[in-house]
């Protein structure tokens, strides 16, 4: 899940701990258990981290094959 731009602070923190809950629940671990799902959940910083990760792999891996401009 992301939300938009300009979210405050109270209210990432409130879809943080309102997700946090819910994948602590007996009835998420159930459906995950039962579709053979992952639990991929990370709150706010931790997506943040990743995707920024994310997108520097993809940034080099652009730029050795000649389809993105070398990071200034």
């Amino acid at each position: 899940m992301m939300g938009p731009r300009g979210l405050t602070a109270a209210q990432v923190a409130y879809w943080d701990k309102l997700f946090a809950a819910m994948t602590a629940t007996e009835e998420w671990k159930k459906e995950m258990e039962e579709n053979f799902w992952v639990n991929g959940y990370a709150n706010a910083r931790d997506a943040r981290r990743r995707l920024d990760e994310e997108f520097e792999e993809y940034r080099q891996i652009l730029t050795e094959i000649g389809m993105a401009k070398p990071a200034k």
